[in-house]
């Protein structure tokens, strides 16, 4: 998920992700794990995700290591 450059820095990210936490908490998930990339721009969607409380993981399911994503 990318914010527009508009729109940035006003809270519709986190707006956003809290929304799909409430959802899956909703429908009884026990899990979620967002995948990003590992460029500098992802720096604000890594930190996001680590002050809504995701930690660090390997791969899951069917995903392998990449240099392009976590």
């Amino acid at each position: 998920m990318r914010t527009r450059t508009l729109l940035l820095r006003r809270g519709v990210g986190r707006a956003v992700l809290e929304k799909i936490i409430r959802t899956a908490r909703g429908r009884g998930y026990t899990a979620l794990f967002p995948k990003t990339g590992k460029s500098a721009l992802f720096e604000p969607a890594h930190a996001l995700h680590l002050r809504k409380g995701f930690t660090w993981c390997e791969p899951f399911g069917e995903y392998t290591a990449a240099g392009s994503n976590v």
